[in-house]
């Protein structure tokens, strides 16, 4: 049945899924789930938790996003031939923040063992994101297996947003949230070498959204580097990532294929425009 909502919906939109534009808590989960409460402008210290140290993305993203397009896959050799990915609609530069990972939030042991968009958030507090039903541009990304020979363009980070609770003209209380984003690899950062591409007719194989592995939750390149370096996303490119090792299991700092890298502080904001209007970090 086709959705009724406000606010426009991106083209190529699926009639069946909820378009978001923030994420989706549903009882018993409530924004304090997860909120951070001891940010100090993404600096941090030791003693302070690793989400009071992530970047702040600020300003917020238009939506439907302009930076972006859901394009039909034609291209029969395509892993993902029949169903959609996500193209760049302009040239991205490396570091630059693309767009949220948005669907709803659930506790990861409730996780659909059978959903291709559930990711996840947190493993400590067993929360995760998922997008079947609901969701953004972002769940159209791919994974670069069979799509892009250099390795992915793009990776999964964790971030905040800023958020004003209570009604307009009201008083508001401001507080902050963990988010997932999309950001384009940052320079320096290698492209992992192809594995075997995924099972045709799917940019996500079964294969591994059920491994054991895991992948980092503060950054997706890998540490077998190649000769080849990230460039940013030129326009009219797809976006991809390497899903990895149990992508869609708990992701763990210590134990996964991108152990030792380090999160880049430079965030790169790109306006409607195309110009950059920010740097958080």
């Amino acid at each position: 049945m086709p959705q009724r909502q406000s606010t426009p919906l991106p083209k190529n939109w699926p009639r069946d899924v909820t378009f978001l534009t923030t994420l989706h808590i549903p009882p018993p989960l409530t924004p304090a789930s997860i909120s951070v409460d001891d940010y100090d402008g993404g600096g941090g210290s030791d003693d302070q938790s690793r989400s009071s140290r992530l970047p702040l993305i600020t300003p917020l993203p238009a939506t439907p996003n302009p930076n972006v397009r859901i394009t039909p896959i034609t291209t029969p050799t395509h892993p993902a031939y029949t169903q959609r990915g996500l193209f760049a609609t302009r040239a991205l530069p490396p570091s630059t923040f693309i767009l949220f990972y948005l669907g709803t939030l659930h506790p990861s042991s409730t996780t659909d063992p059978d959903s291709n968009y559930d990711l996840s958030l947190d493993r400590d507090l067993d929360l995760s994101i998922d997008a079947t039903h609901r969701g953004n541009e972002a769940r159209f990304i791919n994974d670069y297996r069979g799509v892009r020979p250099d390795g992915p363009n793009a990776e999964f980070r964790d971030c905040l947003v800023q958020v004003r609770l209570g009604r307009p003209g009201s008083t508001q209380k401001t507080h902050y949230e963990r988010r997932i984003g999309v950001f384009v690899l940052s320079p320096g950062k290698g492209a992992a070498p192809a594995p075997a591409p995924t099972a045709p007719g799917s940019g996500r194989s079964k294969s591994q959204s059920k491994s054991t592995g895991s992948i980092s939750g503060s950054s997706s390149s890998s540490s077998s580097r190649s000769s080849k370096r990230a460039r940013g996303i030129a326009k009219g490119e797809e976006i991809v990532v390497s899903y990895g090792k149990g992508f869609w299991k708990a992701r763990k700092t210590d134990e996964d294929d991108h152990e030792g890298d380090e999160m880049e502080e430079v965030v790169v904001v790109v306006g409607e425009d195309g110009e950059r209007v920010s740097d958080a970090g």
